[in-house]
């Protein structure tokens, strides 16, 4: 299969270099100069677990990308999906999927802004990865992935990504109902993520603070209340026993700093929160619903990317 990689951070680079070594023809672009000039100088290194690999893959800014491809894998950030989808929107052939794994909510609608319901794969993925620096990345898991075809009519082509990601170890797996696991990752994200950015702890850190439990469960309470709006209903009670779990050492990975703290703290990026608590708060906002939660770590998030002189953009 032909794959293009359209966002080459950690995640994206990680899932291409593994997906190549399964036999696929990856290419890699990515915005970041920084990413792209290491790579361009001495390559991409790619630590698969415990694994340190060099490898052949090379990196391009999308605008130096031609070609047909059978596969577009979408990692940019969210907000800055829209931009990156500028820039390849023309490599999408007719026959082309798109599959977006991006973490957060609310990228379905901009997808369709561009391309065809038969086009689309929408999927998430439980595979943690971690920027070492610049074309330098730690693949942490080879955990699942689901993916799920928009276009009832394309299962066929959907089963055939799926083929790829599991001959290449990266297993994966086709979802019935594709929402409901979108909304339950970001949940799992919007209780977690930003709590150990905005407090610069990991999660064990979070799970010993104290009212923890009810802190989640009231973040967990409004992302339910915003879900039900798009038809995707959960239990806040089962999903906060669920959720506290990863918080404790009963999950294997309770001592990683989550990916918002990589980018707000370790590295001084702007985050994903608009796409995450801030979607809930501007949900339930627009339905004349009170977000209390969401809405204050989104502010609080924000403010400390500003404290720290991060650009950011504010989606209100």
């Amino acid at each position: 299969m032909k794959i293009l990689v359209a966002g080459s951070g950690a995640m994206g680079s990680c899932f291409g270099h593994v997906l190549h070594k399964g036999g696929n023809e990856v290419t890699l672009c990515d915005k970041w100069e920084e990413n792209l000039e290491a790579v361009r100088s001495r390559g991409l290194i790619i630590t698969d677990v415990d694994k340190r690999e060099e490898s052949p893959l090379k990196m391009y800014h999308p605008s130096e990308v031609t070609g047909d491809f059978d596969l577009v894998l979408l990692f940019a950030k969210s907000m800055y999906l829209e931009d990156m989808i500028q820039d390849i929107k023309h490599l999408v052939k007719e026959n082309t999927k798109v599959l977006c794994l991006l973490n957060g909510l609310g990228h379905l609608e901009t997808l369709r802004k561009y391309f065809a319901d038969k086009n689309i794969l929408m999927g998430v993925t439980v595979c943690t990865a971690k920027l070492l620096g610049p074309g330098d990345f730690l693949l942490s898991s080879h955990s699942n992935t689901e993916i799920k075809n928009i276009d009832p009519n394309e299962r066929e082509a959907c089963e055939a990504v799926i083929k790829a990601f599991n001959d290449s170890t990266m297993p994966a797996t086709y979802s019935e109902d594709i929402a409901y696991s979108i909304w339950r990752k970001a949940c799992l994200n919007g209780m977690t993520n930003s709590v150990c950015a905005l407090l610069d702890i990991n999660m064990r850190m979070q799970g010993q603070m104290d009212e923890s439990k009810e802190i989640i469960r009231q973040i967990i309470s409004e992302f339910a209340a915003a879900a039900a709006l798009e038809g995707v209903h959960f239990n806040v009670d089962e999903f906060t026993e669920w959720g506290f779990t990863f918080l404790t050492p009963a999950f294997a990975g309770v001592d990683h700093y989550p990916s918002m703290w990589q980018d707000l703290v370790a590295n001084k990026r702007a985050t994903e929160i608009d796409y995450l608590n801030g979607y809930v708060a501007r949900k339930l906002k627009a339905a004349g619903q009170w977000a209390p939660y969401c809405e204050l770590i989104t502010r609080f998030v924000h403010g400390k990317e500003k404290a720290l002189g991060i650009p950011y953009t504010f989606v209100k």
